[in-house]
């Protein structure tokens, strides 16, 4: 086999591990998200609305609609619908900063803080990973979060 020849099946074999990862990283997503939207439909709620409250929960008072549009992976303007409709639902309200007046936070109602009681029995996500050692879970968050990271840059 020529050099060249060489190269180019090394070139082929090193872009099959980026597919092969790519591939397991949307297959253990997609089955995370279809057991998860099962669970989750019956409460009637997305996985997004899901995501939404555990988000202004994480954020405790701080939660603004750009923080909730990146966390969810949604556009500013789709992040802003679904926060109306959702306030409209009495699940979220709007609060003025008080500090920084042109600011708008994000907060959950006593209907949202229900309901979000109910979004936290997550009892797929857990189970799918809690073989993994604490250690192969930081490893995981922090690859992730690199990939993410690189693909914003």
């Amino acid at each position: 086999m020529t050099t060249e020849g060489k190269i180019r099946r090394k070139e082929k074999t090193s872009d099959e591990k980026y597919f092969r990862a790519a591939l397991l990283l949307i297959r253990v997503s997609e089955l995370i998200k279809t057991k998860r939207q099962h669970e989750l439909s019956k409460i009637g709620v997305s996985l997004v609305r899901a995501a939404v409250l555990r988000h202004i929960i994480r954020l405790d008072k701080k939660a603004m609609l750009s923080e909730i549009s990146r966390s969810v992976v949604k556009s500013p303007h789709g992040t802003s619908m679904l926060v109306t409709r959702m306030e409209k639902e009495g699940l979220v309200k709007r609060v003025k900063d008080l500090a920084k007046k042109n600011l708008v936070r994000v907060e959950l109602t006593e209907k949202g803080m229900e309901l979000h009681e109910l979004v936290a029995k997550d009892t797929v996500t857990v189970p799918t990973m809690s073989f993994l050692s604490d250690e192969e879970i930081h490893k995981l968050i922090m690859l992730l979060g690199k990939i993410l990271q690189h693909d914003a840059d």
